[in-house]
């Protein structure tokens, strides 16, 4: 490379842009004839397309000046229409046409295929013949440097025109099918061809038409779109060629191993980086081996001294390798400045000496693996740098020395695989120590020069061999999953096998005993036969062998092959140490085996291809591939054992349970056509316990287990049954319903969820009972109350019970939930997924209406979720709200704040509860103007958007707790993006469907819009308002009316008459009315009032004055026409339903006229169009006169018109005009016209003539100055500091401001008498006797102060226990059953009045209240509301009253809960806990009203607080 580059200085690149003499493809245009007459064919080819051109150019001209002659001696032709004007038709005149088509001649240019410029042209004719050999060059040197070597992306770019698509030169470009053609040239210019200039107008000269080629030619790359110039200098393989650290303690040191910039004292500042488990010293010294780039070897030299490092570790193997492989800057003399030492002989040999010691002591360790190929890498990189003799002879001595050693563990390791009984190693992680142990004895023989030095005996082509094989056969199909230390050495491998291959060839082929040896140690049958030689080329790396024939075990002569390069060995073309990959990668054979590399031979098995070479779990393996079916059979090792064939597991699909199918192996006994199904993990082991299915050809085959239980086929009617009540809980293929074999009836029967880990079973009722879950069956309602739509549940219900002390119980499946509409509802669905399914367990409280689950985090927000996307707009039968409110209610409790970290499953919960409120995004972003909210298929109001911040603050308070954490979190604490501003404007316009606890608005500043909002003041409309109702109240005749209602018609021109139907009542429509639309509908209703209903005019006409200006005096005139009695009287208006006063009040004679003008008839119609010529008149006076005659007739017939609509008039519809003779006007035609006319002009002089009496009645009431009084001045503060969006819903708080029901004195229950009266015993003398002397002992032994302290203490307490006197238990419970009964009846009918009393007295009383509580918007009255109230947080805010209430309420339920234990110990005859528990009081050592959160907590945990528990409370308190 050196040698090519000084060569190369003095010309220029391949890629450069500048072209001229220099340039490689001008000078291989000079030496190639090829390319040379190319290009003279082209020019050739183009001078005789540009002379044909020139001929067309001659010709177009001509044709040109012929035109411009013929068009000079044509004149324009005209024609004359029938009334004699003269036109002007181009598309018909010839000399129009001529000239047109002189305007539209135009010519192609002629563009020069090639540049002007010399050295330009000879670039483009390169490239249209491209060396195929220079062209793969070229592309391969792109892809190396730009694809690979370039980092980032790369922008594109689009030229306008590339040389293979250029159609001037397309026919002349060669296509190799060989060529990469990657490179090629391309213009950002067009050419003239395809611009604008591609055409030029004739005449016109030779040099507008020839013209010279456009294109700029420049190096394009096609796979990029890029310029090819430029793009190598952005070139980078640094960080192609340094090592990446794998995870682990190493993992935070990778900046140490790329760099060498940092200096040591950097390191030890950083040691606070050390990984936990490394040691500070090892840390530093891994930091600061490459601090100094000149430093590197002398480090090298210390750190194997000093044994710092860990060199097993594959880290500090890639911190050498990339110390000794970077190479560096070189010296002037182009020596490597990093590498220095390697010329000095004492380092050199002060380094084999201590590599030697190192390896002294590693060499018997199978384990050091990786700390040998380390010494073996540095050995040969020492070698490959140094000529000195000695030197070098001790390098070989210590790699010869390695290679026994690795070759001595590579067989132990071998043998270790073979045997396979160390179970603590497992035999893939032998295989791996197997390859790379081989590689490691190989690499000895990786040095770059005296190569026969290394192989001068059998031995060591025996190794090499070897080790190939090795290699081969322990490799697996992927390389993905192999570390980096073992791929790094693979590739090693690789290039030394290539270096090696003539040599070992040569060797193999004249000393053919060290390749037999290796042959022999891996095959053992192998028979010494023909000497080894290499195939012809180009398959010469392989070498073939013919084993000597065996006359007494008549074995015949095998041919076998030995890859030199991979170390593949096939006899008789099969691989011999190596299964196929066709069979390792068959699904059958990773279901049982998985990436396992076994060791096979020719099968002895007829039938069977291979087999395992040694046992594997005691059998003997054999392989068979039969078209894309693999065929396994297993043999034990012992004498009598039976043939075993795998049957593929899907086989068995729709047939049997997949708990039986996966994680199974299928064994087939060939013997007895019995069929054992084993566990994945005892797949080598039969045992008497594993189910087995005996194979009839005839008749029914029956899966048993031990002979005991008998699986139910999956198509019978018994499975069919069972599975449908188990389907909402578990897919139908994990089923497995048993019976007893012995016992063929339905109590025998057993449901099996194996992912779920269930047990069911039928039960003398024939119901399914739970085995996990005592007394519990599937309900036949599956149904709580809630989540209704949820598909993936399962209801249980109590078996018996006493009372109700047993709830029933939900199982959910723990999966990914989607759901879809379903009507006016929604289906959800829960997708379990995995081999063991997690399941949450809810119980029915119906105490407190809820589902109550276990304390964990997880199962809160699973709830919550499942409610949310269940919910509709009713409230739930069991909660009493809807599910939106509950899982709001569950998310804001402290139980989803009680918690030390999230785990990965709650975030995701927590996400998918954040996605269900919408996510509002402003459209577009950059105006702000308009939002986009992409709705999902749930019901609007369950998307609430408290939903994202009730997520927000658990995960914002689970990435607090993470601080306190170990470690870094392995949780990602991020939720679905949301627009905060439109989120915080939602929930204050929301805040209105909601009731009052779960508003939740959120807290933000100015967020909403202030409106200007109409209840402001306005001064001026108010005093109008006031002076139009006064003057209404007032009911005045004389009033300032509009004095001429006609002219102001007149100024409307359009206007509706009587018929809108309209009323008086107050309407929004009177603040702004369209007067013309309603003012003679609004004075004939004006004229039926009376002075009784003067009030609604009031309301009315001052409505209109507040929300107009009356600056036509129309209010008073409407009030005019109520108040004066002579328009009351007289004759009504008009009944026409529209005006239009621009029409006048009679037909005008120039309306008339202008509507009997535009009936005339066309001329060509009429008589005088055929009026004959008279002598000597031409065409054009003909016409004329005939137009002329026409016009005359049609003024006569027109004047005759008019006077018979003029003498018609007045009437509402014109005359019939038939009788008249008049041939130039369409007479039907103007009757239509004429009729609108006529009406719209009667209706006017209708109205007109009623407007007059009503105006003469309207001036004589005129009076100037209306009724009037001032009104009371005032002013509002209109300026607003804080706008609320006020919510419609009721204050929870507001509706405890009512009294509460009668409560009477909390009493317990008088049933259950007095327990007090047991006899009191005192403890045994003995046991007092004991307790003392074992005080004294501890006290003798006691050595100091504290220790006399604790035994003074403890004998104080045995004095106090022995002198207290204990009640007796007794033999029986003292009640029956009927009276604890009773007593729990009493309480729970105490409850419930109670809770009815209070519910009654915080519902809605009015319709108004009813209406909110319809609508959803009044305080959910549930228990669970009731003691929310009385948690300490909020009992502060409640009167005394209720809180009395509300606490006598909780003992009731106290009391209630008691009772039910009570019942559930004595049905149990439990008297110890029974005894416990009655002499157990509520309440008893502390004031409830006090302490009301006591209360809540035994409610919720079911228990009563004993006087000790309540003392220490009270102690901490």
């Amino acid at each position: 490379l050196k040698a090519r580059h000084r060569k190369a200085r003095g010309a220029l690149s391949a890629f450069s842009s500048t072209i001229n003499d220099r340039s490689f493809a001008v000078r291989y245009f000079y030496e190639s004839s090829k390319l040379r007459s190319l290009k003279l064919a082209i020019e050739a080819d183009a001078r005789k397309e540009r002379e044909r051109k020139k001929n067309e150019l001659q010709a177009c001209n001509q044709r040109y000046a012929e035109l411009q002659k013929s068009v000079e001696a044509l004149s324009h032709q005209y024609t004359y229409t029938s009334r004699g004007q003269e036109r002007h038709k181009t598309k018909r005149c010839p000399k129009c046409r001529l000239e047109k088509e002189l305007q539209s001649m135009s010519i192609v240019v002629h563009e020069w295929p090639l540049p002007d410029r010399g050295e330009d042209a000879i670039v483009v004719v390169f490239e249209l013949a491209c060396p195929i050999a220079f062209d793969l060059w070229r592309s391969m040197t792109f892809h190396i440097l730009v694809d690979i070597c370039t980092p980032g992306d790369i922008s594109r770019i689009h030229p306008h025109k590339t040389l293979p698509q250029y159609d001037a030169l397309k026919h002349y470009r060669e296509c190799h099918p060989r060529a990469k053609e990657r490179i090629t040239l391309a213009s950002d210019a067009k050419p003239f061809v395809n611009c604008h200039y591609g055409h030029t107008g004739i005449p016109t000269t030779e040099d507008k038409v020839c013209v010279n080629n456009g294109l700029v030619f420049r190096l394009f790359d096609t796979t990029t779109d890029r310029w090819a110039v430029g793009l190598l200098s952005h070139c980078d393989s640094g960080e192609l060629c340094t090592f990446l650290l794998p995870k682990g303690p190493y993992f935070g040191l990778q900046k140490y191993l790329a760099e060498t910039s940092h200096a040591s004292n950097e390191v030890i500042a950083n040691q606070a980086d050390c990984h936990k488990d490394m040691t500070i010293h090892e840390f530093i010294a891994f930091g600061a081996l490459r601090s100094g780039p000149r430093l590197q070897w002398m480090n090298i030299l210390r750190e194997i001294r000093a044994r710092t490092l860990s060199f097993r570790h594959e880290e500090v193997h890639l911190l050498l390798a990339q110390a000794v492989s970077q190479v560096g800057p070189l010296s002037p003399d182009e020596d490597l400045l990093w590498h220095e030492e390697l010329h000095d002989m004492p380092f050199i040999n002060t380094l084999f000496g201590e590599l030697e010691s190192l390896m002294a002591s590693v060499e018997g360790n199978w384990l050091e693996g990786v700390t040998i190929s380390t010494i073996v890498m540095l050995v040969c990189r020492a070698l490959s740098s140094t000529c000195e003799e000695s030197t070098k002879s001790r390098g070989y001595s210590l790699l010869r020395r390695i290679r026994s050693a690795t070759f001595t563990l590579l067989t132990q390791l071998s043998a270790k695989m073979q045997a396979n009984g160390d179970e603590t190693v497992s035999r893939q992680e032998l295989q791996g120590r197997i390859r790379d142990m081989a590689f490691t004895c190989r690499s000895t023989f990786d040095i770059d020069e005296d190569e026969s030095a290394m192989r001068a005996s059998n031995d060591d082509m025996k190794i090499f061999a070897y080790c190939a094989v090795m290699i081969y056969d322990n490799t697996p199909s992927t390389l993905d999953d192999l570390l980096q230390h073992s791929q790094l050495m693979l590739e090693r491998d690789k290039r030394c096998c290539h270096a090696l291959e003539t040599g070992a060839r040569q060797y193999a082929t004249r000393h053919r005993k060290g390749l037999d040896r290796a042959v022999a140690m891996i095959w053992g049958s192998y028979r010494r036969g023909t000497s080894w030689r290499a195939l012809p080329a180009p398959n010469s790396r392989w070498l073939a062998s013919h084993t000597a024939p065996s006359m007494a075990s008549s074995q015949s002569r095998q041919t076998v092959h030995f890859n030199l390069i991979d170390g593949c060995l096939l006899v008789d073309g099969k691989q011999l140490g190596r299964l196929p990959s066709k069979i390792v990668q068959h699904p059958t054979y990773q279901a049982i085996f998985c990436d396992q590399i076994l060791d096979v031979v020719p099968a002895d098995i007829p039938g069977m291809e291979y087999a395992t070479r040694g046992n594997f779990y005691d059998h003997q393996v054999s392989f068979a591939l039969r078209l894309d079916d693999l065929i396994i059979r297993a043999k034990h090792i012992d004498v009598d054992s039976p043939v075993l064939q795998l049957i593929p597991s899907q086989k068995f699909v729709d047939d049997l349970p997949m708990t039986l199918i996966t994680g199974h192996t299928h064994w087939l006994n060939l013997g007895t056509s019995e069929i054992e199904i084993r566990p994945a993990e005892n797949a080598w082991i039969s045992s008497p316990d594993n189910w087995r299915l005996p194979f009839a050809v005839t008749g029914s085959s029956t899966l048993q287990k031990a002979g005991v239980a008998t699986l139910v086929d999956v198509r019978s009617r018994t499975w069919w049954m069972i599975a449908q009540r188990m389907r909402p809980l578990e897919d139908d293929r994990y089923i497995m319903v048993t019976c007893d074999a012995a016992f063929r009836h339905a109590s025998s029967v057993k449901i099996e969820l194996p992912r779920y880990g269930l047990e069911f079973f039928i039960d003398e009722d024939g119901e399914l009972q739970s085995r996990n879950m005592r007394n519990m069956v599937v309900d036949s309602i599956q149904s709580t109350g809630t989540m209704f739509g949820l598909i993936n549940q399962l209801v249980l219900r109590p078996k018996s019970q006493i009372a109700d002390e047993d709830a029933w119980t939900v199982i959910i499946p723990d999966g990914r939930i989607s759901y879809t509409p379903d009507g006016h509802h929604v289906r959800v669905t829960i997708a379990a997924e995995g081999t063991r399914v997690a399941y949450h367990l809810y119980r029915v409280d119906r105490d407190l209406r809820c589902l109550t689950g276990n304390v964990g985090l997880t199962s809160k927000l699973y709830q919550a979720l499942l409610h949310a996307i269940t919910s509709g707009c009713l409230p739930d039968p069991l909660t009493g709200r809807t599910g939106t409110e509950e899982a709001l209610h569950i998310l804001h409790s402290a139980a989803c704040l009680s918690f030390m970290k999230l785990r990965s499953r709650d975030t995701d919960l927590l996400r998918e509860i954040s996605s269900l409120s919408t996510r509002r995004a402003w459209y577009p972003v950059h105006l702000r103007k308009m939002q986009t909210v992409p709705w999902s298929s749930l019901s609007s109001l369950a998307q609430h958007h408290g939903f994202h911040t009730a997520a927000k603050s658990i995960m914002d308070y689970g990435m607090q707790l993470s601080a306190f954490s170990e470690g870094s979190p392995n949780v990602a604490f991020d939720l679905p993006q949301h627009t905060d501003h439109l989120l915080q404007r939602s929930s204050i316009r929301a805040s209105v469907l909601y009731p009052d606890q779960f508003l939740l608005p959120l807290v933000c500043g100015d967020t909403d819009i202030i409106y200007a909002s109409r209840d402001m003041p306005d001064k001026y409309a108010e005093e109008r308002a006031f002076g139009t109702a006064f003057m209404v109240y007032q009911w005045p005749s004389r009033l300032p009316v509009q004095q001429n209602l006609l002219s102001l018609l007149t100024q409307w021109k359009r206007f509706q008459g009587v018929g809108l139907s309209l009323s008086f009542r107050y309407s929004r429509d009177w603040l702004q009315p369209i007067f013309p639309d309603v003012l003679f509908s609004a004075y004939d209703l004006c004229r039926s009032v009376s002075e009784n209903h003067a009030y609604q005019l009031v309301f009315t006409l001052a409505s209109v004055a507040y929300g107009s200006q009356d600056k036509h005096a129309l209010l008073p005139t409407l009030l005019a026409f109520a108040t004066v009695p002579e328009i009351r009287h007289m004759v009504g208006p008009p009944r026409f339903t529209s005006y239009d006063l621009s029409d006048g009040f009679i037909p005008s004679n120039a309306l008339l006229g202008n509507l009997i003008t535009s009936c005339t008839i066309n001329f060509d119609r009429s008589q005088e169009r055929y009026l004959v010529s008279m002598p000597e008149e031409d065409e054009k006076a003909l016409g004329r006169r005939r137009y002329s005659a026409f016009e005359d007739k049609c003024a006569s017939e027109k004047q005759v018109l008019l006077g018979k609509l003029s003498a018609a008039w007045p009437c509402e519809d014109p005359p019939k005009l038939n009788t008249l003779q008049a041939s130039c006007y369409d007479i039907n035609k103007l009757s239509g016209k004429l009729c609108p006319v006529f009406r719209s002009c009667w209706r006017n002089l209708s109205l007109k003539q009623h407007l007059d009496v009503l105006q003469g009645i309207l001036n004589r009431f005129y009076t100037p100055n209306p009724p009037s009084k001032l009104p009371s001045h005032y002013a509002l503060n209109s300026h607003v500091n804080y706008v609320a969006s006020p919510t419609s819903s009721v204050d929870a708080q507001n509706i405890f401001n009512r009294n509460p029901p009668a409560i009477h004195t909390f009493r317990s229950s008088h049933i259950l008498p007095s327990t007090n009266q047991r006899d009191l015993v005192s403890p045994d003398s003995g046991l007092a006797v004991r307790l003392q002397k074992l005080v004294n002992d501890f006290r003798d032994r006691g050595r100091n102060k504290f220790h006399h302290k604790y035994a003074d203490d403890l004998d104080r307490s045995r004095s106090i226990f022995c002198e207290e006197e204990l009640a007796a238990p007794l033999d029986t419970i003292p009640y029956t059953m009927e009276v604890l009964l009773e007593h729990h009846s009493q309480c729970s009918a105490q409850f419930h009045e109670l809770l009815a009393a209070i519910e009654d007295a915080l519902s809605p009383a009015s319709d108004a209240e009813n209406a909110m509580h319809n609508a959803g918007l009044w305080p959910r009255i549930t228990p669970n509301f009731l003691f929310g109230r009385m948690a300490s947080v909020l009992g502060s805010r409640l009167r005394k009253a209720w809180r009395i209430a509300l606490v006598c309420l909780s003992r009731i339920l106290l009391q209630l809960q008691r009772s039910r234990r009570l019942l559930v110990f004595a049905a149990n005859n439990n008297r110890v806990e029974f005894f416990k528990e009655l002499e157990n009081k509520e309440c008893e050592g502390f004031d409830p009203e006090w302490y009301p959160d006591w209360l809540l907590i035994q409610i919720e945990s079911q228990f009563l607080a004993r006087p000790v528990q309540v003392k220490v409370a009270l102690e901490m308190m």
